[in-house]
């Protein structure tokens, strides 16, 4: 026979199967509850409504509930579908905020990789600049190539200018020599007439002849004794410097080793010697002179040469300059706007930093907002299915 249980017991057992119950559906709606938490927009005594409401409608199967425990599941219902709503329309602009990220990022390298392009471009471009500047054959070369025949050209003409002036200055020293009034003009004449005197004298009488004869005499100790003084020293000077005037117009040496002793001696003493020597000094000096009018007179084609040859290699020098600083002007372009493009480069990066950045930080919300999502989907969403 079945033995029956005390009614205590039957009671506590109720009440601990009750409790059990009650505790796993704490369990079950506690995603529910910290939802309905969690919404905003709700006063605080609906929230506590709704969570309070819990147990006594969604722990009721459906069929067993009343039509108020109904409508508090429609209501809690309700609140779920907004929460999903919204979570959804974050995901979706997290979504689509992070696609224009992304497109401006593409946009920002695109700029980077065409800055990029640019800036090697440019650089290509000052190589080529560079080497018409300062390359083999290039506008720094030409210029200092016609720098170097102008250089030549001058030096020429300076070497010829120089020989000129050397042929008329030498002819200026002769035609100051051979003056009538110059040193050797005077002695010659002086000696000339001294040869006369003597000439004269020696036709007339013997007696007349030694009177005449003592009379010069006296006349010449007369003019040695006068030229003891300065005047020596002064034809001593004259002399040596007739002598290099005559070494310079190529008068034969024995002729200019003679001069001084020519030059030594009063008019009235000169050897017959002498005065041979002071006629053929000037004949020398005479016969240079004219062949030094002649070189003259040919110079004059060759000097008009040279300058013509100045002349000449002075356009080419000025083109050349000219185009040295057309080069130089063109490089100088090239390089700033090399430096503009590799400042753009800059810029560039830094903005395909700045979008990477904003690509990283909508990708995270894009995320985040996927997982409140897929939180609220898998936690109070697929609970309150279930209890439904």
């Amino acid at each position: 026979p079945s033995v029956a249980r005390p009614s205590s017991v039957v009671a506590t057992a109720a009440a601990a199967a009750a409790a059990q119950r009650q505790a796993q559906q704490l369990k079950d709606f506690a995603p529910i509850s910290e939802a309905i938490r969690g919404a905003e927009g709700l006063p605080d005594w609906v929230r506590k409504m709704l969570v309070d409401s819990l147990s006594s409608c969604l722990g009721v199967p459906r069929s067993d509930r009343h039509a108020y425990l109904e409508e508090v599941v429609d209501m809690v219902g309700e609140l779920l579908d907004g929460l999903e709503s919204r979570a959804q329309d974050r995901a979706h602009s997290a979504e689509a905020v992070l696609s224009e990220a992304a497109a401006d990022h593409g946009e920002a390298c695109a700029a980077r990789d065409a800055a990029l392009a640019k800036v090697e471009a440019h650089s290509k471009d000052v190589a080529g600049c560079r080497a018409a500047l300062h390359g083999p054959g290039g506008a720094v070369e030409r210029r200092r190539a016609t720098e170097k025949r102008l250089e030549l050209r001058e030096e020429e003409q300076r070497r010829g200018e120089e020989q000129i002036a050397a042929q008329a200055s030498l002819k200026k020293s002769v035609v100051e020599a051979l003056a009538e009034d110059g040193e050797l003009a005077r002695l010659v004449a002086e000696s000339e007439a001294s040869r006369r005197r003597a000439s004269q004298a020696g036709e007339g009488a013997t007696a007349a002849s030694e009177a005449a004869a003592e009379a010069p005499a006296e006349s010449a100790a007369s003019e040695c004794a006068d030229w003891a003084g300065g005047e020596a020293a002064r034809r001593r000077r004259s002399a040596a410097e007739m002598a290099t005037l005559a070494r310079a117009c190529g008068v034969d040496d024995s002729l200019v080793c003679a001069i001084p002793g020519a030059f030594a001696k009063p008019a009235g003493a000169l050897s017959a010697f002498d005065i041979v020597v002071l006629q053929q000094l000037t004949r020398g000096l005479e016969a240079h002179a004219r062949s030094l009018d002649e070189r003259l007179a040919e110079a004059e084609p060759t000097r008009r040469a040279l300058e013509a040859g100045v002349a000449s290699e002075r356009g080419p020098r000025a083109e050349a300059e000219v185009a040295e600083g057309f080069a130089n002007a063109k490089l100088t372009e090239a390089e700033e706007a090399q430096r503009a493009a590799e400042n753009a480069v800059k810029g560039c990066v830094q903005a395909v930093a700045k979008a990477s950045a904003r690509v990283d930080a909508q990708r995270a919300e894009f995320a985040v907002a996927e997982a409140a999502l897929a939180s609220l989907r898998a936690g109070p969403l697929d609970a309150f299915g279930k209890f439904r």
